[in-house]
């Protein structure tokens, strides 16, 4: 069971900013020892396909659903005595992406 309250991500923060031109970072904050793996889900915040994408309010015909992102595994950058940190590097095309997590605990 992953204790969603323990975890710690803000946008446009220390924890998603741009490196360069070219480059995004992005790091997140778990509890340590509660994550085994974390997937960032991140791209084109514009590209949409119809049809939905399984589940909620997106699974209609009707509906369109993101299909913009890359599947990034993010590295264990550091672990303290009470957290783990993880972190990952994105280069978008478009100078634009939208991102989530996925966590396996």
């Amino acid at each position: 069971m992953i204790t969603v309250s323990s975890l710690k991500h803000s946008a446009k923060s220390e924890d998603s900013y741009a490196y360069d031109n070219e480059t995004l970072h992005v790091r997140l904050r778990t509890l340590r020892g509660e994550v085994d793996k974390v997937i960032l889900w991140i791209g084109d915040p514009y590209n949409w396909a119809e049809g939905g994408l399984d589940g909620g309010n997106m699974a209609g015909t009707e509906a369109f659903g993101w299909i913009g992102g890359n599947e990034i595994e993010m590295e264990q950058e550091a672990v303290t005595e009470f957290h783990d940190h993880w972190f990952a590097v994105f280069k978008p095309q478009k100078r634009r992406c939208r991102y989530g997590f996925i966590l396996f605990g």
